[in-house]
């Protein structure tokens, strides 16, 4: 199976990266052009990889033609402000879904991988509800 993982540069994607290779799976794996791909370098061509971010349409659409499964593992912990937050973990899932909707169509799985501190930090220090995030 080809899967893309998206974030694969990242500490939990490039192990998600290591695994499918070592079941058998071809890997591509989305990253900015100036991420540290360090995790990944054991790998070296048994990874492919697509250069952009989840919040570029254009360069989500590439990353997703002729994959068979998606493993969306990027996202923003920490950002300067809510915008930024939105952009990548809002925009950017639904930059992927859009994708995948048209240029994946026979996509057989789709696993979103997120975290609480995808919604950014409470603005009083309570914990965020998440009908209101």
């Amino acid at each position: 199976m080809k899967v893309l993982v998206t974030g694969g540069s990242g500490f939990l994607g490039s192990h998600i990266v290591e695994q499918l290779i070592a079941e058998g799976h071809t890997v591509r794996a989305l990253v900015r052009r100036t991420s540290n791909r360090k995790f990944l370098a054991s790998l070296g061509p048994k990874v492919e990889f697509a250069e952009g971010s989840v919040e570029d349409a254009a360069k989500v659409e590439e990353a997703v033609k002729g994959v068979d499964a998606i493993i969306h593992s990027a996202g923003l912990v920490k950002a300067r402000n809510e915008a930024e937050f939105h952009e990548t973990n809002v925009t950017g899932t639904k930059n992927l879904l859009e994708a995948a909707k048209k240029f994946a169509p026979g996509l057989k799985r789709f696993v979103f991988v997120s975290s609480l501190a995808a919604v950014g930090p409470s603005p009083d220090g309570v914990p965020v509800k998440s009908d209101k995030a």
